[in-house]
């Protein structure tokens, strides 16, 4: 479900960026109504990368949590994880690839928008 619904913020996002520039394309003159247009694309491209990152935040928190539960209470879960994770390189222990999607991702999504609204 994490997935899923990064690929669905992903996606808005993408269709918001579409729109955005073919307004902004389309619009002969910086006074054109595409001006205004493209300023209220971005700003729900703003909105939805905020909602992307608090759902993030909610989602990434329960499968924190069960994760722990997991290596507490499921010994198949623990003697596959924990090995595992001693093979990875000191650095790579410290990054958590689920941390990067819950949040880098939304984040740069986030700095893009606030950009264009600032050029525009």
């Amino acid at each position: 479900m994490f997935m899923q619904r990064g690929s669905f913020f992903l996606v808005a996002q993408s269709l918001l960026l579409v729109a955005y520039s073919t307004v902004l394309s389309r619009s002969g003159s910086p006074l054109h109504s595409g001006l205004v247009a493209s300023r209220i694309i971005a700003g729900f491209g703003l909105a939805i990368a905020v909602m992307w990152m608090v759902t993030s935040y909610l989602h990434l928190s329960y499968v924190l949590h069960l994760r722990e539960r997991m290596l507490a209470n499921v010994p198949e879960y623990r003697d596959t994880r924990l090995p595992w994770e001693k093979k990875q390189p000191r650095w790579a222990r410290r990054v958590d690839i689920l941390v990067l999607l819950a949040y880098g991702v939304p984040v740069l999504a986030s700095i893009l928008w606030v950009m264009l609204l600032s050029l525009v």
